[in-house]
């Protein structure tokens, strides 16, 4: 019919538009050709209502097959036989409880979970719980059982809620078949129930079978023990009058000591000798932050878990602390040290250090040093040297593993056992005779140790220019003394802004001539990035 009708309205519009193209206005069949859909609107319309009613026996084919949907005894699926199934589940189990997406049986699990849902509306409605009008069943709402329950269900005589017609009962939730449910042990309730939480004598047992099982009373904070045992810490360290009255003795009788620290402690006596020990061997007492060669010495981050390392912080922290103890013991507040522990360690030239100013340069770099092999520390000396052709090691060059810090640390070490007042062994002694050897002057010196004037910094300024055939152009970051490369930048600012008519300038006439006159350049070709050309060339 379409392929006939097509032809007909085709045929009809290719004429109308060879009309128009030959204007031909003679034209005697006026009638205007029929849109297609116009030609088969009674068969299209036929089309569409036959494809409603297949869609809709569709639906309803498939309901009634979810509905009537047979067991395999060939019956239909009721309460008693839904629970028959529950109880074959128990027994297989030893519970009824059958998750949502149980796959042995989806349909089980989807039985016991419409049964939870719907105990929820019985409890609050009333006695009897229609499934059907609440929108699930067994039928899952199949027209088919619908009918047959209204047809069967005589309710002019029926004075009870509760329908009377086999198929009907098994669409109800009662009272009978709730207790039966519960009977079976069936819980209403998927929801885990809250643990009931450990009385405080629970817990002192299992901390009692914790030590038996691990020979510690170390508890992981990770662990639920761990973290009431950090809470017993707490009000020990808080003194609570209730917890140290009846909790804390009886912690304390099964063998049980609140610091933990003080378990594996060293004594205060145990850390000087040790102390004493290692400024014998290294001729200081800047102890370092423990790291392995891997790390190349960065002195920052994890100290790892070996026994050895931990150690070994553990003695660093100790020594670092000394300082904060003695600041402490001066004031008057309390504090670790006495006047003996204090005598004991000035008697072996111990140097106290203040606080650490904020906003300011370090005093020191000694506790930025890490701990490198001597072996690795000459390689880079010699490097450096070859590089800049002295050993004049600006105290802020920080690469190389700080070297420029270990310079003045070395440097401090060499003058203090000059002037006698550090003894140092014949290992140390020698090494000192290998520096001056290559060259190195020890006079490397912390920051305020050697914090330069102008008159001081044009005389280096002078030192440069005869080492470098003549030429006063010092780099911006100068590798072999930073603070000179920064004192002749800020020259070239303090010049502009004099140029600029600006009254903030220190510069002065007699500064000006002085530095013409060691051939100063006030403009370097290329602005700033020529000093970091030159600075890149010699790193």
């Amino acid at each position: 019919k379409l392929e006939t009708t097509f032809k007909v309205v085709g045929q009809k519009k290719i004429a109308a538009s060879n009309d128009n193209d030959m204007g031909d206005n003679d034209a005697t069949d006026d009638t205007p050709v029929p849109l297609l859909e116009e030609s088969l609107l009674h068969e299209m319309s036929n089309l569409a209502a036959l494809e409603e009613e297949t869609r809709k026996k569709n639906k309803a084919k498939i309901k009634a097959e979810s509905t009537l949907k047979k067991n395999s005894s060939g019956e239909a699926l009721d309460f008693d036989s839904m629970y028959e199934k529950l109880v074959a589940y128990k027994e297989e189990h030893g519970h009824p409880n059958v998750p949502v997406k149980y796959q042995k049986d989806v349909q089980l699990g989807s039985w016991v979970s419409g049964l939870r849902t719907k105990k929820k509306a019985y409890d609050k409605d009333g006695d009897v719980m229609d499934l059907e009008d609440e929108g699930w069943s067994l039928d899952n709402e199949e027209e088919v059982v619908k009918e047959e329950v209204v047809a069967n269900n005589d309710t002019t005589n029926n004075d009870s809620n509760t329908p009377t017609t086999p198929i009907a009962n098994q669409k109800y939730l009662n009272t009978e078949r709730i207790s039966r449910l519960e009977s079976l042990g069936f819980s209403w309730s998927m929801a885990k129930p809250k643990a009931k939480p450990k009385s405080w004598d629970e817990r002192l047992d299992e901390l009692k079978q914790w030590r038996e099982d691990h020979g510690t009373y170390k508890v992981p904070r990770g662990e639920s023990l761990g973290e009431w045992l950090h809470n017993q810490r707490t009000l020990y360290g808080k003194r609570d009058t209730k917890f140290m009255t009846k909790k804390a003795p009886r912690l304390e009788e099964i063998g049980y000591t609140f610091d933990v620290r003080e378990n594996n402690s060293v004594s205060w006596d145990d850390r000087f000798q040790q102390l004493v020990e290692y400024h014998q061997e290294h001729g200081n007492f800047e102890v370092p932050w423990p790291v392995s060669e891997e790390d190349d010495g960065i002195g920052d981050g994890d100290v790892g878990n070996s026994d050895e390392t931990v150690e070994k912080y553990k003695f660093y922290k100790w020594v670092a602390r000394l300082h904060n103890e003695y600041r402490a013991y001066e004031k008057g507040t309390h504090s670790k040290l006495n006047a003996e522990r204090v005598d004991k360690l000035k008697n072996v030239n111990f140097q106290f250090k203040g606080p650490k100013s904020r906003g300011r340069p370090s005093t020191s770099n000694y506790a930025l040093v890490p701990k490198i092999s001597w072996e690795k520390r000459i390689q880079q000396l010699e490097s450096f040297k070859a590089d800049t052709g002295h050993l004049d090691i600006d105290h802020n060059y920080k690469h190389c593993s700080n070297l420029g810090g270990w310079a003045a640390e070395t440097s401090t070490l060499y003058k203090n056992w000059k002037e006698g007042s550090q003894q140092l062994s014949e290992d140390m002694i020698a090494k000192f005779n290998q520096l001056i050897g290559l060259g190195f002057k020890f006079d490397v010196s912390s920051y305020y140790e050697n914090n330069r004037s102008w008159e001081d910094h044009y005389a280096v300024l002078l030192k440069f220019k005869e080492g470098n055939n003549g030429s006063a152009r010092v780099p911006l970051k100068y590798k072999a003394d930073l603070r000179l490369g920064k004192w002749v930048q800020t020259q070239r600012q303090q010049y502009k802004l004099l140029q600029d008519g600006s009254k903030k300038s220190k510069l002065s006439e007699d500064r000006i001539e002085r530095l013409e006159g060691a051939g100063f350049e006030w403009e370097v070709a290329g602005g700033g990035n020529q000093d970091e050309e030159e600075d890149d060339d010699q790193e």
